[in-house]
């Protein structure tokens, strides 16, 4: 019997998790360098980010994706549900990615960058059809 790769994997905290897999968030901005390159399992972590909840750019790729324009005005006016687990599962890893790049951001690099965080460039990434937890 072969022994299967271990793969490696991150946490990211929802609403990013979900930015990530389903609405074309192409990096996750960090305070730590990684020098790994390559496949990497994407863990929606057990916490809520409130702050970048209220990103536009989040609220924003959300509408440009969801089929229900009803929905999309209730996040602009509410914010998001962060208890709907279907649409923000925590716990769980949510996809697949490979990592592509790491480098300090000055803010210009992205319109999803933060100025001094570490910002890993995804690429390849595929949603899971079901969240394992």
């Amino acid at each position: 019997m072969s022994e299967l790769p271990i793969l490696q994997a991150v946490s990211i905290q929802q609403p990013h998790a979900t930015a990530i897999t389903a609405w074309g968030k192409p990096v996750d901005n960090r305070r730590t360098l990684t020098l790994h390159r390559g496949p990497i399992a994407l863990h929606a972590a057990s916490n809520w980010d409130q702050r970048g909840a209220r990103s536009h750019m989040l609220t924003n790729a959300f509408a440009r994706h969801t089929t229900s324009k009803a929905y999309a005005d209730a996040v602009y006016r509410d914010g998001f549900d962060r208890d709907d687990e279907h649409l923000f599962p925590r716990g769980a890893i949510v996809g697949l990615a490979e990592i592509t790049g790491c480098h300090r951001c000055t803010g210009a690099c992205s319109p999803w960058a933060i100025a001094g965080r570490w910002h890993w460039q995804l690429a390849n990434v595929v949603p899971l059809p079901q969240p394992i937890r």
